[in-house]
């Protein structure tokens, strides 16, 4: 048994060391690389990749032009030699004592994918402050339709929406020619995932948060991703045709639901960060609501949270007028809390 991890880089040239000892510093049972993807970094992230290559064995170093996180695991996958992949971000790091229970895992049961929790690291002035760990639920080899009967708490608790805290069979991924979606800048983990589980039968879940993923408190940015409604639309179109597909194997009304709420709650944070009018974003907001994508997951049978679907009527029914007094006092609330929250900062 080998295993591939891949670590896309970019710009993360003071976390990239720390990442990589995460892996070398384990005790291993099996036999395994470590793919480092430069994607076009503007630090000296490149220059680490191949003085790390240089030091160890097991570590590979490629380069390439800049074209995002997907386009690197996509090159990792081509160049990966391994039976099972993992990927890791390049600012993150595993906990101790992963690789060995992965092992184990593998050698005694026949699986499909490896899940285990997280710890979502926040991190304020490069100093931790906060911690939140997140379990999957189960514990175990699962059957993939167990999983799906619950699949609200595994996406809540986001044992789903990231490939990285997931180990999966190389032969399923190159005989099913999967890959992430390029330019694909939103949940497209979740999208590759459940591209996944389309080929898979069994899962075995860990409870135990072996993966750390570092977030800068200081400059979340979810409202900058949500910002462009048609791009929002393009993303979130291709994960519902993935969740339609996958549905028809699975007959998971749970899994639409979380779809469908997430098209809408989305749309709901970008009408709450935008700039502009929602008069002036009429035709944007219209044609977000009538996609066909939507509609169809909606005819599958995906029923929508009250309150999002009441944001759908409005829509349609033209009430925008409505619609801007109610999101310019939700606005004027979200001024007045961060204003407050930069205060307590300060005094702090």
């Amino acid at each position: 048994m080998k295993l591939s991890i891949v670590i896309p880089v970019y710009n993360c040239r003071e976390y990239l060391c720390e990442c990589v000892d995460s892996i070398l510093t384990q005790k291993a049972e099996f036999d395994y690389e470590i793919i480092l993807i430069d994607d076009g970094s503007l630090d000296r992230s490149g220059e680490i990749c191949d003085s790390l290559a240089q030091e160890n064995d097991c570590v590979k170093s490629f380069h390439k032009k800049n074209g995002g996180a997907a386009s690197a695991r996509n090159l990792g996958i081509e160049k990966s030699a391994g039976d099972y992949l993992m990927f890791i971000d390049g600012d993150d790091t595993l906990a101790d004592g992963v690789l060995k229970h992965i092992s184990e895992v593998i050698s005694a049961n026949r699986c499909d994918m490896i899940v285990y929790g997280m710890s979502l690291d926040y991190y304020r002035k490069g100093n931790l402050s906060n911690k939140v760990l997140l379990s999957c639920q189960f514990n175990g080899l699962k059957q993939k339709s167990e999983m799906f009967c619950n699949f609200k708490r595994f996406f809540d608790n986001n044992a789903l929406s990231s490939a990285c805290n997931k180990v999966f069979q190389s032969a399923v991924i190159e005989e099913c020619n999967l890959r992430f979606v390029e330019g694909m800048t939103l949940y497209e983990d979740l999208n590759f995932v459940i591209n996944y589980l389309a080929h898979s039968d069994k899962i075995f879940f860990i409870p135990e948060p072996y993966y750390h993923y570092r977030i800068d408190a200081d400059s979340q940015n979810l409202h900058s991703r949500v910002s462009n409604i048609e791009k929002l639309q393009s993303n979130l179109e291709l994960l519902l045709s993935s969740m339609i597909a996958l549905n028809l194997q699975t007959e998971s009304a749970e899994m639409l639901n979380v779809g469908a709420d997430l098209y809408v709650f989305l749309l709901d944070l970008n009408l709450l960060y935008s700039s502009g009018k929602i008069n002036e974003q009429k035709e944007s907001v219209q044609a977000y609501c009538n996609s066909s994508v939507f509609a169809k997951v909606l005819e599958a049978g995906a029923s929508l949270h009250p309150r999002y679907k009441e944001l759908i009527t409005q829509i349609r029914s033209n009430q925008f007028n409505v619609l801007q007094r109610e999101y310019g006092k939700r606005k004027l609330k979200l001024k007045v809390r961060r204003k407050i929250k930069r205060i307590i900062q300060k005094v702090r």
